[in-house]
């Protein structure tokens, strides 16, 4: 089984590029471009990973972490990945109560962008059978 991502960005152009990448990858790729469309992409399509841009519009970054430790079917997200021009995560969340897992600055090419998928996943222990399926480039 594939590793489904949700990535959430404004920028619809980087999206397109990630969401093409990832997929011949062998991940599962859903994306989103604002704060709602977000939080319906993570209850419908129940993502192993999330990689977010903070300052994505209609309720940022924050308001969608708050949401996810708030509510318990957002709370299976394994992985929450920042995307950012540089900012440190740390100053943006209370990492306490939902770790963020890492932080990516961009730009970022999409080849990257899985790498760091991969690791973050090893490192985290979880799903990491679906981590080699997808190094293998199975779904």
């Amino acid at each position: 089984m594939a590793t489904r991502v949700l990535i959430a960005d404004p920028d619809r152009h980087l999206l397109a590029a990630y969401e093409e990448h990832l997929s011949l990858e062998g991940f599962e790729v859903a994306t989103a471009q604002d704060g709602l469309e977000c939080l319906r992409r993570l209850r419908e399509f129940a993502p192993d990973v999330l990689v977010l841009e903070p300052a994505i519009p209609w309720g940022g970054g924050d308001g969608i972490v708050a949401m996810m430790e708030e509510e318990p079917d957002l709370r299976r997200v394994c992985l929450v990945l920042l995307l950012t021009y540089g900012c440190n995560p740390a100053t943006l969340y209370n990492i306490a109560t939902f770790p963020i897992s890492d932080y990516l600055v961009k730009p970022r090419t999409a080849r990257n962008l899985a790498q760091r998928l991969r690791s973050a996943l090893a490192r985290n222990g979880a799903g990491q059978k679906e981590a080699g399926a997808v190094r293998g480039g199975t779904r």
